[in-house]
């Protein structure tokens, strides 16, 4: 309770924002790629973009404690991306996107980040490509 009025708006509950701050804290996720699809699973008793406490137990209580079948709802909440209550090919490419966009990211970043120090320091020619090198300077 603490932390959910921690980040609430006063007998608002959480919007999208908001739960963000709340969802990243609570699960140490930053930019969950699924976070719109998990706000409007909680936010379905009463579908009006903000998620009370009653709705954030409720929720919670499904993903931790509910029973096989209310975890298999949840999980294809998460893949019906178009809201059709049925997977097409469309939907299944727009998870995987959503999946590994984090992850192209993070590569790209590592990437420029050995690209700037190694690449720098080692380009003689100025032509920004890395060869071998023995790695003596």
């Amino acid at each position: 309770m603490k932390m959910y009025t921690s980040f609430a708006m006063p007998k608002k509950g959480l919007n999208l924002r908001k739960f963000n701050d709340f969802w990243t804290t609570l699960t140490s996720i930053q930019f969950h790629p699924f976070l719109m699809d998990i706000f409007i699973f909680f936010d379905r008793e009463t579908q009006d973009s903000t998620i009370d406490f009653y709705e954030l137990v409720k929720g919670m209580d499904i993903i931790e404690r509910g029973t096989l079948e209310q975890k298999c709802q949840y999980c294809f909440a998460m893949f019906d991306v178009c809201e059709q209550n049925y997977l097409d090919l469309f939907s299944l490419r727009e998870v995987m996107k959503r999946s590994f966009t984090q992850h192209i990211i993070c590569l790209e970043e590592a990437i420029q980040e050995i690209k700037n120090s190694c690449v720098t320091k080692k380009d003689l020619d100025d032509a920004h490509k890395l060869g071998f090198f023995s790695g003596e300077d």
